[in-house]
């Protein structure tokens, strides 16, 4: 059951990945920012910060 709980919580923390992306694409108005080298710039920070966090929960660290 806890290896079921885990799967689930894999399966949201993509889910909410995957809407985020989607998310952005349909609010940025510079496709620009969008090719690879204009995405780096204006949201691998944002990105390797949500990175972290869920990279944290998943091994169980608290914060």
């Amino acid at each position: 059951m806890k290896q079921r709980n885990r799967w689930e919580e894999i399966r949201r923390l993509l889910a909410r990945r995957v809407r985020d992306v989607l998310i952005r694409i349909s609010h940025e108005s510079d496709p620009a920012k969008l090719l690879p080298q204009g995405w780096k710039e204006h949201f691998l920070p944002e990105v390797e910060a949500r990175r972290n966090e869920i990279e944290g929960r998943l091994l169980g660290r608290a914060g």
